[in-house]
């Protein structure tokens, strides 16, 4: 029986994306930004078609840096003094 945890796709470990993301939150988060970067990057070739399943597997694999991607994403938090 699968766990709640298992991907739908053999080569996705989940709980190493949430590892390298450092959250599931943030794995989500770090997850659509990389899509639609993937998909921009790809948009005048119609013969690829970028999948949930790519940037995950870029997550997964280290190619992506969540930290920076988090950066770009999350408001700065305003300091009070």
């Amino acid at each position: 029986m699968n766990s709640k945890f298992d991907s739908r796709s053999p080569l996705i470990d989940t709980e190493l994306c949430v590892q390298q993301a450092g959250g599931r939150y943030d794995l989500i988060l770090v997850g659509a930004h990389q899509l639609r970067e993937l998909r921009r990057q790809h948009k005048e070739n119609p013969d690829r078609y970028m999948t949930a399943v790519d940037a995950l597997l870029d997550i997964q694999n280290g190619s992506v840096d969540p930290k920076e991607y988090l950066k770009k994403i999350r408001p700065k938090n305003k300091q009070s003094n």
